[in-house]
């Protein structure tokens, strides 16, 4: 019997651990720049671009990861869809949208 609970809070540490480690469940919440702009990624695919002060403040669209770097994001504007691939890393708090190169990125702070 202890045996049997030892394996079974193993198995449920290892699938935490892996849930855990996707991009799809370590992008949720929500992230700033240092002007405080961003993005709020929730677990239905969807996200809210903030932009204060911008031409347009607010804008929802939707988001899916086409691998676990790629990051591809879809806003409606003026009922025209508008289509953002980026590639980024996720590390800890900070959310990098990486340039070509990889050399260089915007980051954004995730906010608790």
């Amino acid at each position: 019997m202890e045996k049997t609970k030892k394996i079974f809070s193993l198995a449920l540490l290892l699938l935490l651990l892996f849930s855990c480690s996707k991009p799809e469940n370590k992008i949720i919440g929500k992230w700033l720049d240092d002007n405080g702009a961003g993005f709020e990624y929730y677990k239905d695919g969807t996200v809210i671009m903030n932009n204060p002060g911008g031409l347009i403040s607010t804008l929802s669209g939707k988001y899916s990861f086409i691998d676990k770097e790629t990051l591809k994001m879809e806003f409606l504007t003026y009922g025209t869809t508008t289509t953002q691939v980026y590639k980024v890393m996720i590390s800890g708090d900070e959310l990098t949208f990486m340039s070509d190169d990889k050399k260089s990125g915007y980051v954004y702070k995730k906010v608790h």
